[in-house]
């Protein structure tokens, strides 16, 4: 009986102690963030598309999934951004300038140390405007334009005008399934034939028989950009002022 006594003392006071030792056990310290080093080079245009000399003044700031955190910066005149430590997520660079429009795009730095991004465009609005904005369409090799353009192009010098097709009235900048550029070296177009333009032709063709299409053209600066935000072409450096889209419906 008292060897029984005396196990059952030695188990509780075991237990005692494991239980002590588990409890003034240290906490193991958070395992750091993996960062990564971001690089960012922008690139300023002019209201024509021209390249600047200096891209200093454009600002961006880091939007990353998971916790919030604060990163941001601005260029000086070469256009590079480098932020040493982004913690290692995806992410977007908010890219602003009064006065620009800046491109679109997102990066993944999940399994990266270094992480470069060139050559991204900044460009100057447009401060060209269309007027007086009509279309004939014919058939499917004769789909017209008509308009001026606000004010005189300076010589020696094109103006790029991006022609956005839709199947709503509410096409914008991201908000279209087809985007051309023409280029204009005068201020008044008289039925200028669009149908053979490539993106447009192309995705007309994918259009059933009796689909109601829009179309709207918008002066622009730097012209079409590739965002892997969106998942296609952004139109960047328009003024945002768009004619009223004309509306056909496809018959072939």
């Amino acid at each position: 009986m008292l060897k029984q006594g005396l196990i059952i003392l030695v188990l509780i006071l075991f237990a005692f102690a494991c239980k002590k030792k588990k409890d003034t056990e240290p906490t193991p310290e958070p395992v750091p963030e993996k960062t990564c080093a971001l690089t960012i080079e922008l690139q300023r245009y002019d209201s024509l598309g021209d390249l600047e000399t200096d891209h200093s003044g454009v600002s961006v700031s880091l939007s990353l999934n998971g916790p919030v955190v604060s990163i941001s910066g601005t260029t000086t005149a070469s256009g590079i951004l480098n932020f040493p430590n982004v913690p290692a997520r995806i992410g977007v660079p908010n890219i602003f300038k009064s006065g620009y429009d800046g491109a679109p795009l997102m990066f993944d730095l999940t399994n990266s140390t270094s992480y470069t991004i060139s050559g991204v465009p900044v460009a100057k609005v447009s401060p060209f405007k269309i007027q007086s904005f009509t279309g004939q369409f014919v058939n499917k090799d004769s789909i017209t334009l008509s308009f001026t353009i606000d004010k005189s192009i300076p010589a020696g010098k094109l103006l790029k005008v991006a022609v956005l097709t839709g199947t709503n009235s509410g096409i914008s900048s991201s908000n279209h399934f087809s985007a051309d550029l023409i280029f204009l070296n005068t201020t008044t177009v008289n039925k200028y034939n669009i149908a053979l333009l490539p993106s447009l032709k192309s995705k007309l063709n994918t259009l059933a028989y009796g689909t109601t299409f829009y179309i709207t053209a918008i002066p622009v600066s730097y012209g079409l950009y590739q965002s892997n935000l969106y998942g296609g072409s952004v139109v960047l450096g328009d003024n945002n002022y768009y004619p009223s889209a004309l509306s056909y419906v496809k018959n072939w």
